[in-house]
């Protein structure tokens, strides 16, 4: 798990991920974290050819790549653990939620 979250762009992910704990898109992800991270086609390329894999093979998320969906497991949560609280909160903020 630490491994997953060694990346400043996945922890980016887990974080909009886990707060938001329902399916969503990869154009929203990419417009919730594109803002913090460099820009967005090259967010969206990693995300969909590294990051998602990724964290659907470890059973985090199930992603569809055909729809462009994304939707968090359960087991997401356990990311709360080891994130930096201000990380989870700055996801809220990306999101609008401030």
């Amino acid at each position: 798990m630490y491994r997953m979250a060694a990346d400043s762009q996945r922890r980016a992910l887990i974080a909009v991920l886990a707060n938001s704990g329902e399916e969503t898109t990869i154009d929203e992800v990419v417009a919730r974290i594109g803002a913090r991270e460099r820009g967005d086609a090259a967010l969206e390329i990693e995300l969909i050819h590294s990051h998602l894999p990724m964290l659907q093979e470890a059973g985090f998320v199930t992603f569809d790549r055909n729809r462009g969906t994304i939707r968090p497991q359960e087991r997401i949560e356990s990311f709360e653990q080891i994130l930096p609280t201000e990380e989870l909160m700055n996801a809220d903020v990306v999101r609008g939620d401030s």
